[in-house]
């Protein structure tokens, strides 16, 4: 695993001790990394294919997907950088 990646049942297990709530990370969801540019450079590119394209391939339903990505980027963002992982001691 990539040194800057969290793994999810740790993720989960701090998020459900910080609400008091199960939590669930939605199926599919394999590794969520630390380092904030890494979000950044996926909306970045998601927002440069968006320009490349829209002129060529113009439908509601791609671009509207596209967004729903980028929203999705922003969700797991906050989910990977509101957690510590636990430290050995």
């Amino acid at each position: 695993m990539a040194k800057n990646n969290v793994e999810i049942q740790e993720i989960t297990e701090k998020l459900e001790k910080l609400t008091g709530k199960k939590v669930i990370i939605g199926e599919g969801t394999w590794a969520l990394t630390k380092d904030p540019n890494a979000y950044k450079q996926a909306k970045q590119e998601l927002e440069a294919f968006k320009d490349k394209y829209y002129n060529l391939i113009g439908d509601d339903d791609m671009f509207d997907g596209i967004d729903t990505a980028v929203g999705r980027i922003e969700e797991l963002e906050k989910i990977a950088t509101s957690v510590t992982p636990n430290k050995p001691e």
